[in-house]
């Protein structure tokens, strides 16, 4: 955590956000940003403590990196999940992702073939739902 706190998350690459919550200080998930270089994309994750899971933390806790990252100039904001994840697929749309595409790979470390879902939120859809 020290390591990744001295980072500087205006800069391309990866950078985490630690999802805690407020009352008793207990970190519950993360939140994962890639810049990309240029500052006008980024791509995003998101994973919740299985306990902490639709109780609108994800929610709160992606929309307040969104606009952070709109706010800083970001163009478009990209995620992927798992096809089989239902659950994150609705929250992203929830939060005004557009379903693009569904793109497979082979995961050599679990042996598996894997179909991922891509959404993306371009600034000017993100600047119309939070005028709403």
């Amino acid at each position: 955590m020290d390591e990744y706190s001295r980072r500087d998350p205006a800069r391309p690459g990866w950078f985490p956000y630690a999802i805690e919550l407020k009352q008793d200080e207990h970190l519950i998930g993360d939140i994962a940003v890639n810049r990309h270089p240029g500052g006008a994309q980024a791509e995003l994750g998101f994973s919740i403590a299985r306990a902490r899971q639709r109780q609108g933390y994800a929610s709160e806790a992606v929309r307040g990196v969104l606009a952070t990252l709109f706010g800083q100039g970001l163009r478009a904001a990209v995620a992927e999940c798992d096809a089989r994840n239902t659950r994150s697929a609705r929250l992203l749309e929830h939060l005004g992702f557009t379903y693009t595409r569904q793109h497979g790979f082979f995961d050599r470390q679990k042996q598996t073939h894997v179909e991922i879902s891509q959404f993306i939120l371009p600034a000017e859809r993100w600047a119309t739902l939070e005028q709403q």
